[in-house]
């Protein structure tokens, strides 16, 4: 039965989760610290950074932009936190059966952690992370912080602030500078890679996206203003008022009229439906398609049979070696430096192919685990905040000195249990996917062999050559 086999899928990945996360939580801890350090270090140095005292008085009195540099200190700091996140899931290989059996990894072809150094792992995986980082609203969490560490330093003062969302032709200009940074690393790490040009890379990729989403933020907002004030808007809901005017009123079970309730069902649908099927099922499922990444599922030979666009990608991604550097720098001497932007923009792409795959290996997994897998990441999201009520609870009241000395504490620790479950729930998860899939190929051959000797069987009977493979 269907319920019966859910429930089961539930348990055994939950078995798993629990069992994963109690093995390996030190090695967690220990990355979440590193990235909980220096996202700290990395807000409080871009806060302190004002452009009326100290060092940051010195660099506006030299013409530097203060608020490019604090901008970019923040990102540092969030970088490496994404960095420590890649390194959290990435100490779970030595947890993950899939990884350690012989067996699977003959049947499942593919590269896994233990066969890529983790500077291979870090340099092919942040700018995914960074991009679902920024999309799913989490920088856009560091970024609030920033500012009300900024409100609470400098009141009302804007002119003290590191960070001015206002001024989004200054991320806009950023996000630039850091696109021709990272062409200019790209081009030399192909010829001589190191340590230092991998640095100025990430943090050059951490730049890019994240001063882009500030300043596409920004736009957007002042956008939708002026969408807001234009005179098809107003006739717009002005039609819509007079469509719900046309409604009988009539009063519901839930003491609401007819258009009341579609008044506030439509409100509700963009409001709090919407963000919900992103917060509970799109962003858990990229969460886990970048774990895949993370441990190397990016061959798209690996026992998945990619449609005609991913096959083209692949061939692409596949042709642009070394000499793309040249026939790059060859487009924008015969072509201009548009075309030649363009290529390298399509280029970059070849980052996102691994989610592609990843997504592949995990709708074949089935149904009942991906609706397990699901319910699952929801317990693991809302656990920390049920601890951190619960803590509050079980204290009670308590003075202001109080309350604010063990609440940034209990935040800390509730968060290392938070996100320290929803990384082994990621691995734990890609395990089950993995061996799934070799459970698939492995039937699948055996099935192809028990027909190849059914035929042979059938050709000697009947005294006809058995068929020859093609």
């Amino acid at each position: 039965m269907t319920p019966v086999r859910t429930l089961r899928e539930f348990r055994l990945l939950g078995r798993e989760w629990l069992s994963l996360w109690w093995q390996l939580l030190p090695a967690l801890g220990f990355w979440y610290c590193v990235g909980r350090i220096c996202l700290e270090l990395g807000s409080a140095g871009a806060t302190l950074l004002r452009p009326d005292v100290g060092p940051g008085e010195a660099l506006a009195a030299a013409g530097v932009p203060v608020r490019a540099v604090s901008t970019v200190v923040f990102i540092a700091g969030l970088v490496v936190h994404v960095i420590a996140l890649v390194m959290m899931i990435q100490s779970l290989a030595t947890g993950l059966r899939a990884t350690r059996d012989p067996h699977i990894r003959e049947i499942v072809p593919g590269q896994f952690a233990e066969q890529r150094t983790r500077r291979d792992i870090i340099v092919e995986t942040v700018a995914p992370f960074l991009a679902v980082y920024a999309l799913g609203g989490f920088a856009e969490e560091q970024v609030e912080r920033l500012f009300q560490a900024n409100l609470s330093m400098n009141g009302l003062d804007p002119g003290g602030f590191t960070v001015n969302f206002s001024q989004w032709q200054l991320y806009l200009a950023m996000a630039a500078v850091s696109w021709g940074v990272l062409a200019l690393t790209d081009f030399l790490g192909r010829r001589r890679p190191n340590v230092p040009l991998t640095v100025i890379g990430l943090l050059a990729k951490g730049t890019l996206v994240l001063s882009a989403f500030i300043a596409f933020d920004t736009i957007q907002t002042r956008i939708m203003d002026w969408v807001h004030g234009r005179a098809i808007w107003v006739r717009m809901m002005e039609a819509w008022e007079a469509f719900l005017a046309l409604l009988p009123d009539v009063k519901l079970w839930f003491d609401l009229t007819v258009p009341e309730a579609l008044r506030v069902a439509a409100s509700e649908f963009w409001d709090t439906f919407v963000p919900g099927i992103v917060d509970s099922i799109v962003l858990p499922l990229f969460w886990l398609a970048l774990t895949a990444t993370v441990f190397g599922w990016h061959d798209f030979n690996a026992g998945v049979r990619a449609n005609r666009a991913e096959a083209a990608l692949l061939r692409r991604a596949q042709s642009l070696t070394e000499g793309r550097v040249g026939a790059g720098v060859k487009d924008a001497m015969d072509a201009g430096p548009v075309r030649a932007a363009w290529n390298w923009l399509r280029n970059g792409a070849e980052d996102f192919l691994p989610v592609i795959q990843a997504f592949r290996l995990i709708a074949r997994s089935g149904p009942r685990f991906i609706g397990a897998y699901l319910v699952l990441a929801a317990i693991a999201t809302a656990l920390p905040k049920l601890l951190y009520a619960g803590v509050q609870f079980a204290m009670g009241p308590q003075t202001l000195n109080t309350t604010l000395f063990y609440s940034v504490t209990l935040k800390a620790l509730v968060d290392l249990i938070g996100l320290t479950l929803q990384v082994a729930l990621y691995g734990a998860a890609f395990d089950r996917c993995l061996r799934a899939a070799a459970g698939r190929i492995e039937a699948a051959a055996d099935a192809a062999a028990q027909a190849g000797t059914a035929s042979m069987d059938a050709a000697s009977v009947t005294g006809a050559a058995p068929p020859t493979a093609r």
